[in-house]
């Protein structure tokens, strides 16, 4: 797998600064409803609404860049009024990482410790680029906020670092196309059921393992085609696919309701 090169690392520290000086200016000049329906209204974040309220008494609205997948940001709302502000590089970017208040007057950005390597890793260029867009330098290491990544207590306590947002986000979009009618439930359910693992959820946890359940029918479908054939020869593939796909929809959808009132509900916009 080839690095990205400086001028896409430039190109997203570019959009990250952008999407920061954005939504934050909604959030500080309007509040936490209009930040909630800034970045819903937005076709080019996907989003997660993680509320933590019952244990931590804190909810969290998290962002992804559709395109590419290498920040996520975290805006994070205390019930006693606390905001937080977190951009996290992810995968080779995770080393870089940004914090700071609604008004981003003086973020913290720091790429972690450096490592063995005498190359700039893309983390470290990204951190470099962030600070620079920002006007401030670089920190060695940096504490993240407890209270901004608190999790909501279904969710596996080890997904501090951001990295289970990619697959939680995927899983959404997918439940909300099915939802919608813009994406086959038997499609949708496939791409949830492929996330399992890695979604921040248990694999017990209710939806997943119902859907994962409803899915994994799909491996009989040429037997179950080879028995509608042998009770009515006129049975076709089209026609088989067809009743699947009434089936994933009829025991699927009330599991991608529920992942969708749970994770893009309206807590944010209320803490």
């Amino acid at each position: 797998m080839h690095a990205p090169s400086p001028d896409t690392i430039d190109r997203i520290a570019a959009e990250t600064a952008d999407d920061l000086r954005r939504l934050c200016g909604v959030w500080a000049a309007r509040g936490a409803a209009a930040l909630d329906a800034a970045v819903r209204d937005d076709a080019a974040l996907r989003f997660a609404v993680l509320d933590a309220r019952s244990n931590a008494g804190i909810a969290r609205l998290i962002a992804l860049r559709r395109a590419d997948g290498a920040v996520l940001l975290t805006f994070a709302q205390t019930a006693n009024g606390a905001r937080h502000v977190l951009a996290q590089g992810l995968g080779e970017f995770h080393r870089a990482v940004l914090i700071a208040d609604p008004s981003l007057a003086d973020p913290t950005v720091s790429a972690g410790p450096p490592p063995w390597s005498p190359q700039q890793t893309p983390g470290e260029r990204l951190a470099d680029m962030l600070a620079a867009h920002f006007d401030v330098g670089l920190t060695a290491t940096v504490a993240l906020p407890a209270d901004a990544l608190a999790m909501p207590a279904e969710l596996e306590p080890t997904v501090g670092d951001g990295s289970f947002a990619p697959a939680l986000l995927a899983i959404l979009d997918a439940a909300a196309a099915a939802v919608d009618g813009r994406l086959s439930f038997s499609d949708a359910l496939g791409t949830i059921a492929g996330h399992r693992w890695d979604c921040g959820l248990p694999d017990a946890d209710a939806d997943i393992f119902g859907i994962y359940a409803v899915d994994i029918q799909r491996d009989d479908l040429d037997h179950s085609f080879d028995f509608h054939r042998h009770k009515n020869r006129a049975w076709t593939w089209e026609q088989e696919l067809a009743s699947y796909e009434a089936f994933a929809r009829e025991h699927g959808e009330k599991h991608c309701r529920s992942l969708l009132t749970r994770f893009r509900g309206d807590a944010f916009a209320r803490v």
